[in-house]
């Protein structure tokens, strides 16, 4: 009999079936749509938080955005007319950016029913200056700490990525120099966009998959020969309506380590040298700045 977790205090947890049309090809749900979900269950759990509603941030002209997400994923995930239950928690705030934990269920809350993890970080910033706002200039130590959990079931921080794209490869990029690297073209189209008037940041781990299986297709191999292990996302600049963006992908040809080792069911994974990595930078050309930092994770599977 499955042992179901009491759900601890200060955590939200947010129940959906999942859609026919938020599944890949194996039928299972798509990484962004996963990002979707912890983004929806991250602004349902702070309408909870004193002083963080919507109305009140509207009256300061205050929104919601994402710093940074690492997702870590067992090797199945969830699939269509399951039902997801997604937790989420606060965990506290660090400089000027409120610190969040996911965790991801599948039929159960429970160990057994556990597929993925997450921690992401976020900003409040001014609506029409986009300048980033003091969590203390907003609500008071106390009001945070009666907010946040009282403690961390999985310690972990949303990764920092490297950056691939040095002055050379920039120049490269803007038809200089030759590339060394993969490239695909991607455009801020209206169906990307949010109400931050922006691309929203599921997005871009739709562009990094997309550019990775193509890669994989050209080398003869398939997405589905893989499992994705890990997702790490750092978003730098916006990405606005009509913007050109260019995807930028390298095999990092360290051994990478799975965070997600550490934590549970990938205990198992003995061959850890089978995993690989990839780097990604979204570069906008209309910008002519980067956007978005990210790296895949994937083992190849048995």
């Amino acid at each position: 009999m499955v042992k179901e977790y009491i759900k601890p205090e200060r955590h939200g947890l947010y129940e959906a079936l999942i859609r026919k049309t938020e599944c890949d090809l194996e039928g299972q749900i798509f990484p962004h749509q996963l990002f979707a979900f912890a983004q929806e269950a991250a602004t349902r759990h702070a309408l909870r938080a004193p002083d963080l509603q919507d109305e009140k941030l509207k009256k300061q002209a205050l929104v919601w955005m994402i710093s940074g997400t690492s997702m870590l994923f067992y090797p199945e995930r969830i699939v269509f007319g399951e039902k997801l239950l997604s937790e989420t928690w606060s965990k506290g705030v660090k400089g000027i950016k409120f610190m969040r934990g996911h965790a991801f269920y599948r039929e159960t809350y429970s160990q057994e029913g556990l597929f993925a993890l997450a921690s992401s970080d976020w900003f409040l910033v001014d609506y029409f200056t986009r300048k980033p706002a003091r969590p203390l200039e907003v609500t008071s130590e106390e009001n945070l700490a009666s907010w946040s959990a009282p403690f961390e079931p999985y310690d972990f921080r949303a990764k920092r990525v490297r950056s691939i794209l040095d002055g050379e490869r920039q120049a490269a990029l803007k038809g200089e120099k030759p590339t060394d690297f993969v490239t695909k073209e991607k455009k801020a189209d209206y169906s990307l966009l949010d109400d931050n008037r922006h691309v929203n940041n599921i997005h871009y781990v739709a562009f990094c998959i997309d550019t990775l299986v193509e890669y994989l297709q050209e080398k003869g191999h398939s997405f589905t020969d893989y499992s994705l292990l890990e997702v790490h996302v750092n978003y730098v600049a916006e990405v606005l309506p009509g913007n050109v963006l260019i995807i930028a992908m390298e095999e990092d040809r360290g051994n990478p380590e799975p965070l997600l080792a550490d934590y549970g069911k990938l205990a198992v994974l003995s061959d850890q040298s089978n995993c690989i990595s990839f780097l990604f930078e979204g570069w906008n050309v209309t910008k002519e700045e980067s956007a978005f930092r990210a790296e895949l994770v994937v083992e190849r599977k048995k």
